[in-house]
């Protein structure tokens, strides 16, 4: 998308009638109006070069005044390189004007995108990622409808392509147990890539929950673990440390600042890869062992709801854990009966 002329608002001059202002178009042509005094004509230009400023916004200059709004609302760091990185996705050109662009061009660069391969992969994006960009495309614009920015929201009737997946790939049982055996006595060893691949399955941690916890969140001696950084505000809980990794955690916590060498969802995502290869079981995501452990934890005597608040999940969760005596008492037995159940009675 070419870049434009920007338009511009001469005035006011002095005429025989009153005071005129002459607005220049971007493809050049002029109007002219002529306002009866000096100050309404001077109130004119003032309100035409903001509309006109706002106009010219850049994608780029738009994206950056877009993470700056979402910090102000409380998103992560992480987070907004997310919404940044998925909107850069289908927004490529950096220097076009974002009010160029209109329902057929959101459409064509929808379609680019899917078509471009991922510079990390070397890949074409999956239908989740560019969903997911064109869903913060959605946001965005709304956003920058609300700032003026623009006069409509040019992916609104924008149709996301393709199927998304339903569901993440999960372990067994026994493979579940097999990848304890390799990655308990490891992190029992200090391994902190084997820590944080058991915390996960014993615990249904996000990938990133677990990359951001710092060693402040690691108390009472490393047996509760508290998760202050979450993509909801259910996910804001606290949970008990299954006994094998009470003292690695309290370990871990020691030196300060965070538990893991890399504050990453990706790093995360590297470490259950290798972890999961180390054992010879089937390569899940982070979110697979999430799954394992709620599926377990379902099946062998934990309740939906209770299964929900200890993931963090927005729904009935929240209400029965408020119902408590003692906070956490739900995660707790969850943590320890996961344990066993994987454990095969060792305790």
């Amino acid at each position: 998308m070419r870049t434009r002329t920007k338009g511009r608002v001469n005035g006011p001059y002095p005429d025989r009638r009153g005071w005129r202002v002459v607005v220049v178009a971007r493809d050049g042509t002029r109007t002219s109006s002529v306002l009866a005094s000096e100050a309404e004509a001077r109130a004119v230009v003032d309100e035409l070069r903001r509309q006109l400023a706002l106009e010219e916004v850049t994608v780029a200059q738009a994206i950056e005044m877009y993470a700056t709004h979402l910090a102000e609302r409380g998103r992560r760091e992480s987070s907004i390189r997310r919404a940044e990185n998925h909107l850069r996705m289908v927004l490529a050109d950096p220097d076009a004007m974002l009010a160029d662009i209109g329902p057929a061009q959101a459409a064509a660069l929808y379609a680019d995108a899917r078509a471009r391969k991922c510079a990390r992969t070397n890949r074409p994006y999956s239908v989740d990622t560019h969903r997911n960009a064109l869903t913060e495309c959605g946001m965005f614009a709304r956003w920058a409808l609300r700032r003026k920015l623009i006069g409509s929201d040019p992916f609104a009737d924008v149709e996301p392509i393709g199927k998304r997946k339903r569901g993440k790939p999960q372990l067994r049982l026994d493979e579940a147990r097999k990848l304890l055996d390799v990655t308990v006595p490891a992190a029992e060893e200090g391994d902190r890539g084997a820590l944080c691949v058991t915390l996960l399955l014993l615990t249904g941690l996000r990938a990133s929950e677990a990359a951001h916890l710092g060693t402040r969140d690691v108390d009472d001696s490393g047996r509760l673990l508290w998760v202050s950084t979450s993509k909801t505000e259910a996910g804001l809980r606290r949970l008990a440390v299954p006994d094998p990794l009470v003292g690695p955690l309290a370990a871990a916590a020691k030196g300060g600042g965070a538990v893991f060498p890399v504050e990453s969802r990706f790093w995360v995502r590297r470490q259950v890869t290798a972890w999961c290869r180390r054992a010879g079981v089937p390569v899940v995501p982070p979110h697979g062992l999430r799954g394992t452990h709620s599926t377990l934890a379902q099946e062998h005597g934990a309740t939906s709801h209770l299964v929900a608040a200890a993931l963090g999940h927005a729904d009935d969760g929240q209400t029965a854990e408020r119902h408590y005596t003692a906070p956490g008492a739900a995660q707790t037995a969850q943590a320890r009966r996961a344990w066993k159940v994987l454990a095969g009675g060792r305790s």
